[in-house]
């Protein structure tokens, strides 16, 4: 291996941990909020809340796929193009996209007015929160595509932190614990913005240059139209729950929805730092296998990571429902449903943006459809049958694992060349999630959810050391031969080093 090569995976691995650690110490205190939200809402409060989050997450795409196409073109043009050009380029997409957050907030103001009265409410609140983000997304994104990290990392971690407690003293104090929950999501947005403007130390002339925002959008509305597909996908299960169930089983379900949305950030977390190294090089090279270095060994330490996330979470959330929120002990059983479906979900965000690195989206569309049909038609079945919203979560699960592996199957055959190395490396992460899957099962008689607070501890705590026990040989196939491990162990030697000093 080259020192330059050596030197880039150090960077990367470095930027990814400075950039997983906000996103940890953000799902740290998400969880929190999560958790005390719980207890201040009541279930059915707790589902509207969870739609508005959907709607939120619809809202983000408001930028009509500018700001995709702004990520695409500044790593590009600063490996190729002129310096003028990129600055042109960030000032119209800053006023184009505050066009366009401001008009997504009006409609949505609208729209309230159309609805049902239990939503119309809170849905105007979301329309500030839109224009907001909308903000907040193209700060995230230029961010983002000048390889600013350290920036993003204490953004994430601060808007974490300060909307978890804006949610959470805005709804204990207001009479409508709902609607405060919500202000106070707004409330934690400006001064995140503020931070990032200052130190940011951007400045946006007053121009717009058409040709700059025709070339972001031409080059990034696949990019959102694919954006909007994936919120379809991973939101279905919940419109159909909003509309064949009372708000009270979408409260329920939302308890599941959170805790795999929570694992979902740390895969998140590493495909943005690896996303504008993909650009660059495939910008300098035109080569599929040169930017397959970025895939496969992220890829591999992804799956081995979630495989003790996963775990972690789908043993101790129902321990912490049956102790401290035994009111929502029906979503018990759509926790150990959903959240080893999350595995899927953390090999998607990496995959997908090698493939949109590459411009060959285009088969993700057929991933996406598949997945949905599949769902769609899982659901009517389960439905059907009288399995309720327990069928529903097993259709989603299995539209996760066409969703994850459809991507992954796509980015490993360009990375690779050969379909034999696809689908080895298939096999070895199916064999991951096998482990885990029947490791949980097997231990789950040692759950003893009706014994003392400390045996279900102990017991949760013995089944976590089992399961990782009887993955740690799969693991180790997995990523014997990638190199993580002693670059891994590299840097900790060098932490070490320098610590000693």
């Amino acid at each position: 291996m080259t020192d330059h090569a050596e030197a880039g995976r150090t960077q990367i691995l470095k930027e990814s941990t400075q950039y997983l650690a906000s996103t940890v110490i953000g799902q740290g205190v998400s969880l929190l909020r999560a958790i005390l939200l719980t207890v201040l809402l009541l279930p059915a409060q707790l589902g509207v809340w969870n739609l508005m989050n959907v709607v939120i997450g619809y809202g983000a795409n408001a930028h009509l796929g500018i700001l995709h196409g702004l990520n695409k073109k500044v790593p590009a043009l600063r490996v190729l193009g002129p310096a003028t050009e990129l600055d042109e380029l960030k000032d119209s997409v800053f006023w184009i996209n505050l066009l366009l957050g401001l008009s997504a907030g009006i409609a949505l103001l609208v729209a309230s007015f159309l609805i049902r009265p239990v939503y119309a409410h809170a849905l105007r609140i979301v329309a500030l929160v839109v224009v907001l983000q909308m903000i907040f997304v193209f700060y995230f994104s230029l961010l983002r595509a000048d390889n600013r990290f350290g920036l993003v990392s204490k953004g994430i971690a601060g808007l974490s932190i300060l909307s978890t407690v804006t949610v959470l003293l805005f709804a204990y104090y207001s009479a409508d614990r709902l609607l405060g929950a919500l202000y106070g999501f707004a409330a934690g947005i400006p001064p995140v913005l503020l931070y990032w403007h200052y130190k940011g130390g951007y400045a946006f002339s007053a121009r717009m240059k058409w040709p700059r925002v025709k070339d972001a959008f031409v080059l990034g509305f696949p990019l959102i139209i694919l954006g909007t597909m994936d919120m379809i996908l991973l939101s279905l299960d919940r419109w159909i729950i909003a509309w064949k169930f009372p708000v009270t089983a979408l409260g329920y379900y939302a308890i599941a929805i959170m805790a795999s949305n929570l694992l979902g950030m740390v895969p998140a977390s590493a495909a943005n730092v690896l996303y504008p190294r993909m650009l660059e090089r495939f910008a300098a090279t035109k080569e599929y296998s040169a930017v397959g270095g970025l895939l496969l060994n992220p890829v591999r330490a992804m799956a081995t990571v979630m495989v003790f996330l996963t775990s972690i979470v789908a043993i101790f959330v129902p321990v912490v429902i049956r102790l401290f929120l035994p009111q929502y002990a029906p979503s018990i059983p759509l926790v150990e449903i959903l959240v080893p479906g999350a595995y899927f979900l953390a090999i998607a965000p990496i995959a997908g943006n090698y493939i949109v690195a590459v411009n060959l989206q285009r088969g993700l569309f057929a991933v996406q459809v598949v997945a949905m049909s599949v769902c769609l038609v899982l659901d009517g079945i389960f439905l059907y049958a009288g399995y309720g919203v327990r069928g529903i979560a097993y259709g989603t699960l299995c539209g996760y694992a066409i969703y994850g592996f459809g991507y992954l199957g796509i980015a490993l055959h360009l990375a690779q060349g050969q379909w034999r190395k696809t689908v080895r490396f298939l096999i070895h992460l199916s064999l991951l999630f096998m482990i885990m899957v029947v490791a949980l099962l097997i231990t789950d008689p040692l759950s003893h959810p009706s014994s003392h607070w400390k045996d279900q501890a102990f017991f949760a705590f013995l089944r976590l050391f089992i399961v990782s026990a009887l993955a740690l040989p799969v693991m180790w196939l997995v990523n014997r031969k990638s190199g993580i491990l002693s670059t891994v162990l590299a840097e900790f030697s060098g932490w070490r080093a320098s610590r000693k000093e």
